[in-house]
């Protein structure tokens, strides 16, 4: 028992040696200038401690002052908001062609799984446009599918009083003969 804690301690001592002495790809010396900073300016939830220490040193080698690096890291974070934003305008003009429309209307069973499921996750995403058609389609879906039931009904009404029309038509001259 003894000996197998001991190999689980000699274990985790060697794996964290190794995490100790690891080496990043692409090594920060062959990094551009943003690119250090990115990971200089960023926080221990996206990047290691190691690797924003790292950073820091090769770009006080550079000759990059910390203040240099607060004021690009800032740039470089208000052009990265400026793309997300051009990005969400796009989203929210996209829409699904006809084709794809009409495949929608016409399996709307399915369409509307996708709805309840996924409905969300497209208009969190930026999806407006998008979210809405699929909402149009399943509801026309329904609609042309009850409009189509009703019609079917009314046909089968119409043909079981034309049957019974016949039926009378047949039995009750014979029988109003026969009474006579």
């Amino acid at each position: 028992m003894h000996e197998k804690l001991l190999w689980r301690r000699i274990d985790f001592l060697s794996c964290q040696y190794i995490f100790q002495q690891m080496e990043y790809y692409p090594p920060f010396s062959s990094r551009s200038t943003d690119e250090l900073i990115e990971i200089a300016g960023g926080t221990t939830a996206r990047w290691q401690a190691d690797a924003i220490t790292g950073a820091k040193q090769e770009l006080l080698k550079r000759g990059i002052t910390n203040e240099d690096q607060k004021k690009r890291f800032e740039f470089l974070e208000q052009q990265k908001e400026l793309r997300w934003q051009e990005e969400l305008a796009s989203r929210r003009m996209q829409d699904y062609s006809i084709i794809e429309k009409v495949i929608m209307l016409i399996f709307w069973p399915r369409t509307l799984l996708h709805t309840l499921i996924y409905h969300r996750s497209l208009q969190s995403e930026g999806y407006v446009l998008m979210a809405k058609s699929r909402k149009v389609a399943v509801i026309f879906g329904v609609v042309l599918t009850l409009v189509a039931l009703l019609i079917q009904e009314m046909r089968w009404q119409k043909s079981e009083q034309d049957r019974l029309k016949e039926i009378e038509r047949v039995v009750l001259p014979e029988d109003s003969t026969s009474l006579r």
